[in-house]
């Protein structure tokens, strides 16, 4: 609660105590074990102390690979924490990898409609935009636009965020008639 509060520092202890009770409790390797690790490093990434959400993210996702297996559900979350973290530390090569790996993962798990597909388009889409490679993240925008709009609707927070980062990128690539169309249909819902 109080990391999606935006509390990080208040989080902290308690899910280091949820950790040291998981490992007591089932042992050093386990998939709460991993679960509580990928809490944990979102708790360092909060804080900005990214080493050491990158080693516990690392940490989670050679666990969940040894327990779930390296095409899981699980292997591909701990896969889209760590791309989150490095594209922090602006290592975008390795984070698209992390992100393409998490994609790939989650659309031979799900199919290429689930809101989990979504996600990782929308992370690879702003490393894109980052490489100023304006149509390969407008192409990657439409899509997770066109998943979270079937999935979600069209007035759900994360089908407007798309919206929005879509015309952040149009914008940026001087397309501002429809840039203004796409802020001005993400300030409505």
């Amino acid at each position: 609660v109080y990391l999606n509060l935006g509390l990080p520092a208040a989080a902290r202890p308690l899910v280091e105590r949820g950790l040291e009770i998981r490992r007591s409790e089932y042992g050093a390797e386990n998939k709460e074990v991993a679960r509580s690790l990928g809490t944990l490093n979102r708790v360092f990434e909060a804080q900005g102390e990214l080493d050491t959400a990158e080693s516990l993210a690392r940490q989670g996702l050679g666990m969940n690979q040894k327990l779930s297996g390296s095409k899981s559900l699980e292997t591909a979350g701990s896969w889209c924490q760590l791309g989150l973290i490095l594209y922090k530390r602006y290592q975008l090569n390795d984070a698209e990898k992390a992100f393409q790996t998490c994609l790939e993962l989650r659309t031979a798990r799900l199919g290429s409609n689930s809101d989990l597909v979504a996600a990782p388009l929308d992370s690879l889409a702003l490393i894109a935009l980052d490489q100023r490679d304006y149509d390969t993240a407008e192409r990657l925008y439409r899509q997770a636009m066109e998943i979270d709009g079937r999935v979600h609707g069209r007035d759900h927070p994360q089908y407007i965020r798309h919206v929005h980062n879509l015309a952040l990128t149009l914008r940026d690539r001087g397309d501002t008639r429809e840039a203004e169309a796409l802020f001005r249909q993400a300030i409505d819902g």
